[in-house]
């Protein structure tokens, strides 16, 4: 089976409980779109959740958040191809894989397209490093390449995994009702609408906005386990 939830914030309880009422194994996939944090302080207590998750009988596939450091800036992350797509991952940890953004993903014969990254509202005045890194929205360079993937697969998907909505979708529920968007750099999510408006797919999820929402073919994740498949 694949599931999908978004936003834990090291906070892994809820899924433990999935996992043990549901008694999944590790065939079983997680996608977690965003904010999973477990690259976050960079120390032992980082690690220490990445132990406990390991022992948990799943696969999880992390989609990049914003509020964590990327795993290609990690010495300890290295690169495989598996499920027609490249992630990243650590070899101490090997249920815990991170997908490269504006890769294609293909389960069970289903097309996952990724879109890692988003704006932090925290980001003005903070440095690099200081629990908020400069390439925390999707880079021009996997931009261009996700667009080159779509090309392969004649931009047809069957689902899109993000953890920021598309510019024209940022709902007007959660935390950001309460933000002046003008002084956010959406240009990441104004991308998404590009992608949006070329390709063809079932269903888009997403996190990031601390919601559990569903508007058409948009599904905002928040702490929820939705089965996908």
């Amino acid at each position: 089976m694949i599931f999908l939830t978004s936003d834990p914030h090291r906070d892994f309880a809820y899924i433990k409980e999935f996992c043990h009422l549901n008694k999944t194994n590790k065939d079983d996939i997680i996608f977690v779109t965003g904010d999973a944090q477990i690259n976050y302080f960079l120390d032992d207590s980082d690690r220490e959740i990445k132990k406990e998750l390991n022992e948990l009988p799943i696969t999880f596939i992390f989609i990049q958040g914003n509020k964590e450091k990327r795993p290609n800036r990690i010495s300890t992350y290295k690169t495989k191809n598996i499920y027609n797509a490249d992630f990243y991952y650590e070899e101490e940890f090997p249920n815990q894989l991170y997908a490269k953004d504006g890769e294609v993903i293909i389960l069970n014969n289903k097309k996952y397209l990724v879109m890692g990254g988003a704006y932090s509202v925290y980001a003005p005045g903070k440095e690099d490093g200081d629990f908020w890194w400069k390439d925390e929205q999707m880079s021009e360079e996997n931009r261009l390449n996700s667009l080159k993937t779509l090309q392969k697969h004649h931009y047809e998907v069957d689902y899109v995994l993000s953890h920021a909505a598309p510019y024209s979708k940022i709902p007007e529920l959660g935390w950001i009702k309460d933000v002046d968007k003008n002084t956010l750099d959406l240009n990441f999510e104004k991308f998404l609408d590009e992608i949006d408006q070329k390709i063809k797919y079932k269903k888009w999820f997403i996190g990031h906005y601390h919601i559990n929402h569903v508007d058409h073919k948009y599904n905002y994740v928040f702490k929820e386990l939705v089965a996908i498949d």
